[in-house]
């Protein structure tokens, strides 16, 4: 649903429209994981969390609804990121890599985030009654100014999964709901941003590289992970084309086709020509008439 490869510039290579736009001046990196990357950077008075923020580079995503994920959509979010070597001095704090939560973990929304000062991984997804789950990873697996891919599934049936470099990650410490995580989106709709919160204003210093992020509206199965991370580790190739799926079931007359990126087109034979139909799902096929096919494009 959203695929930023960060190659200097913004934008969403998905086909849906979920554009980037930089707030204070983001930089490119030419040694990406995977050509380019984005930098960005918070800085506060004196650079001591809670102090004023004196310059903020970061990338807002604006209000998409294929970010609203209400109380029963599973999604994943997957990235490459680069934090800075800082083992021995204090760690950064929890500046997210994606969030809509403002003041990052352990508000109403999703945030994906460093564990406070811990220099590993953290996240949280927080109804708007309070109620929601929140882990730190294990301490310094990713302050050493290498490259590392992170995947977040967040499964509503059968529980989240964290993936660190293609494998399940340990955590140090979580904390659990109280019962079935609710509706995650504000009433007013929240604004999505990569490396700040909403509000641009989040007084936590500290800066990160990020590569090659995506988000899907469905639970990504571990081979997908896998792969998804194999292909960028071993064969320097990004997951475009790789977990997209395009599946079908009947109701009644109809069949109900359901994909995870791209656009939906058909055709009247199978080698075209193929015209766009939508690019939201679900689409309602009817199975009376004449025959169509159907195909997903990025």
């Amino acid at each position: 649903m959203l695929h930023l490869p960060f190659d200097n510039n913004l934008s969403d290579v998905t086909g849906r429209g979920n554009n980037g736009s930089g707030v204070g001046g983001p930089t490119f990196v030419s040694d990406g994981k995977l050509g380019q990357a984005l930098r960005y950077v918070t800085t506060t008075l004196g650079n001591t969390s809670g102090g004023p923020v004196t310059a903020s580079s970061y990338v807002s995503l604006g209000t998409r609804p294929d970010l609203l994920f209400s109380s029963n959509v599973n999604f994943s979010v997957a990235f490459w990121t680069r934090m800075p070597d800082i083992i021995g001095t204090p760690d950064e704090g929890d500046l997210p890599w994606l969030t809509d939560t403002t003041n990052s973990t352990f508000g109403v929304g999703f945030t994906f985030s460093p564990g406070y000062k811990l220099g590993g991984w953290g996240y949280s997804v927080f109804d708007v009654t309070g109620n929601g789950i929140g882990a730190y990873g294990e301490a310094h697996t990713l302050d050493d100014f290498t490259w590392h891919h992170l995947c977040y599934v967040i499964d509503r049936v059968n529980g989240n999964t964290i993936y660190l470099d293609g494998r399940i990650g340990n955590f140090t410490n979580q904390a659990n709901p109280s019962g079935p995580i609710g509706d995650i989106d504000w009433p007013v709709q929240p604004r999505a941003c990569i490396g700040q919160d909403p509000t641009g204003g989040y007084t936590e210093p500290g800066t990160a590289d990020i590569d090659d992020l995506g988000v899907w509206r469905k639970a990504l199965t571990s081979a997908e992970v896998a792969a998804i991370y194999l292909a960028a580790q071993s064969n320097s190739i990004s997951f475009v084309g790789a977990p997209i799926t395009l599946s079908s079931t009947r109701s009644g007359n109809n069949l109900i086709l359901n994909w995870n990126a791209g656009m939906l087109q058909s055709a009247d034979t199978v080698t075209g020509p193929y015209s766009n139909v939508t690019p939201t799902p679900p689409y309602t096929a009817p199975t009376t008439g004449p025959r169509k096919f159907y195909r997903v494009k990025l």
